[in-house]
């Protein structure tokens, strides 16, 4: 694990990145009633449940995190929700509460955010860990986790993946189980901290002033661990840039490179897709519902 005083060295470094901050509204939502019911579940899902009022559950130290599950069933499949930056559970609450409806019982977390983000990491780890061990409590099968990530959750849910086994937390509310899933949904996630041009100048000065902290928090770094893993990246195109929004050309490197080491990756360009999650009814939102839900069961 990386040493904690890493912290302070990298968060000097990476001051600029908070510029980059992550939003959860938009000023130019689409006209979508607010009564849209999806009625196009993939096919070959598990059928569509009502779920239960999220259980409010603390999984390390004062970090919540709200668990939605099928009120029927059990041997749901688990997946683990990472909100962005500068935000929290509430983020992802209404896109948790949807995935559960779909058959699954879904942890959604707060997670810490600062930079370098190792904390944010080795939460999200801790989370996983805790979803494997307790989904049984709630009617899910903790041995196929599903993550999925939002811009800097996408970045540690990245990290998770590929690495998770390697972060912990020392108050984790469970200490056994793996750290790393089995599938990855990310959307607009940072991946080489070089997602905009105000920032591409971070990158060589981190890898010169402290080239470990760059190789421990880089995910490129841990391309070819948990070659088992499938992963749905999405990005998307929009022409009105905002500063916050992620280039696509960063999710096709990534894609490129995850798939040159042999991993099940697929990428999907969401036209006028800005950089928040949406609600019924975006582009974006129906993608990640749609990538979630296909990956979630095996």
């Amino acid at each position: 694990m990386l040493a904690r005083h890493l912290l302070l060295v990298t968060s000097l470094v990476l001051a600029g990145v908070s510029a980059c901050s992550d939003s959860t509204s938009s000023d130019e939502e689409p006209d979508v009633a607010e009564d849209t019911v999806r009625d196009d579940v993939s096919e070959g899902t598990v059928a569509a449940e009502p779920t239960a009022a999220a259980v409010e559950v603390v999984y390390a130290d004062d970090y919540i995190a709200d668990i939605y599950a099928p009120t029927q069933g059990d041997s749901w499949p688990v997946v683990v929700t990472a909100h962005g930056g500068w935000s929290d559970r509430t983020a992802t609450s209404e896109l948790a509460q949807a995935i559960s409806e779909h058959g699954a019982v879904v942890y959604n977390p707060n997670l810490p955010y600062g930079m370098p983000y190792l904390e944010m990491i080795e939460h999200l780890a801790c989370v996983v860990r805790f979803a494997r061990t307790t989904a049984t409590d709630h009617g899910g099968n903790g041995d196929h986790v599903t993550l999925f990530g939002f811009s800097m959750g996408a970045y540690a849910g990245t990290m998770v993946a590929l690495s998770g086994d390697d972060h912990h937390v020392p108050s984790c509310a469970a200490d056994t189980g793996s750290g790393t899933v089995d599938a990855l949904v990310a959307y607009e996630g940072p991946y080489n901290w070089a997602t905009s041009d105000e920032h591409n100048n971070l990158v060589p000065e981190l890898e010169q002033t402290n080239p470990d902290a760059w190789a421990t928090l880089n995910p490129y770094s841990h391309i070819g661990r948990n070659e088992n893993l499938r992963v749905r990246l999405l990005n998307g195109v929009d022409d009105d840039v905002r500063i916050n929004d992620i280039r696509p050309e960063a999710a096709e490197e990534f894609e490129q490179a995850l798939a040159e080491a042999g991993y099940d990756v697929e990428l999907e360009l969401i036209d006028e897709a800005s950089h928040f999650i949406g609600h019924p009814g975006f582009a974006q939102w129906e993608a990640i519902l749609d990538n979630t839900i296909d990956v979630m069961s095996g």
